[in-house]
């Protein structure tokens, strides 16, 4: 009988979370042309926000819109939900997600330059801490 003891950890190679994807909602339905730029985290009195620039490449399937037309549907005052998408089931597959921010547009800005022209909405979470 022996008073020794071995301790053994294995491993540990994947992350502790899955890798994942987040999906853009604007107003409950899934708004493919919107591209997540950064989430910055924040309470009272500056809040939550959320950068998204709009990306008509992430959406070939559809005609291009002008950006004279997108800002009608990006209007200030829509609701803006990111979700992440995972896989929770490993080793099989099936899709999980939880929300990362829900918030509305507060601003929208166009902006031409010599590669063309870039749009970006800005998103704040208002809801308690």
């Amino acid at each position: 009988m022996s008073n020794r003891i071995d301790f053994f950890q294995s491993e540990q190679t994947q992350l502790a979370l899955p890798a994942s994807t987040v999906l853009v909602f604007l107003d409950n339905l899934l708004c493919p042309y919107l591209e997540l730029m950064e989430i910055v985290r924040g309470g009272w009195p500056e809040f939550s926000w959320a950068r998204l620039a709009y990306n008509p490449a992430a959406y070939p399937n559809a005609d291009l819109i002008g950006v004279e037309e997108i800002e009608a549907d990006l209007a200030i005052g829509k609701t803006i939900s990111i979700l992440e998408i995972y896989n929770g089931c490993h080793p099989a597959v099936s899709a999980f997600s939880f929300p990362i921010f829900e918030g509305q547009i507060e601003n929208f800005e166009s902006n031409l330059s010599n590669d063309g022209e870039k749009v970006e909405i800005i998103a704040k979470d208002f809801s308690a801490e």
